[in-house]
């Protein structure tokens, strides 16, 4: 068993567990290629 999955398992911290799961979901949408270039990110940053 992984450190994550026994964190996960362990409901005695549930930030801990929300956590994870939004990190799962930020590498799922990098792996996917849903994740905005840098560079745009200035761009759109740099327009407000």
């Amino acid at each position: 068993m992984t450190f994550v999955q026994a964190v996960k398992n362990d409901d005695c911290n549930g930030t801990l567990n929300e956590l994870l799961s939004l990190l799962d979901e930020g590498i799922d949408d990098l792996e996917n290629g849903r994740i905005e270039p840098l560079e745009q990110a200035w761009v759109d940053i740099d327009s407000i």
